[in-house]
């Protein structure tokens, strides 16, 4: 867990305008413009033709409900146009690692 918090805390959480991201050398700004768990480049990859997207948000203790319903839109053809708000570090880091469409806001 150690190593995988200090792996994501290197990763960049938020849009590329945000002021933490300020400091950082232009690549690592344009990293994070095309990172594939930022809201903008989500909302793109996952709405549907009329710009529909399902959000939810979770945290770490709801994880097993979040399973169970991504199970059941999944079962009901809705495989690709939710995303998830990760309410803490520990879901944004179980969803990663799960291939989940997450984001920190």
């Amino acid at each position: 867990t150690r190593y995988l918090q200090r792996t994501l805390s290197v990763l960049p959480l938020g849009l590329p305008s945000t002021p933490i991201l300020g400091s950082h050398s232009r690549a690592v700004r344009a990293a994070a413009a095309r990172w594939r768990y930022n809201l903008a480049m989500m909302l793109k990859n996952h709405a549907t033709a009329d710009r529909f997207v399902l959000l939810t948000a979770v945290n770490y203790d709801y994880r097993g409900h979040l399973s169970n319903f991504i199970c059941n839109l999944q079962r009901t053809g809705m495989r690709d146009h939710y995303l998830v708000a990760a309410l803490d570090a520990d879901i944004y880091e179980w969803g990663v690692l799960n291939g989940l469409s997450v984001y920190m806001p």
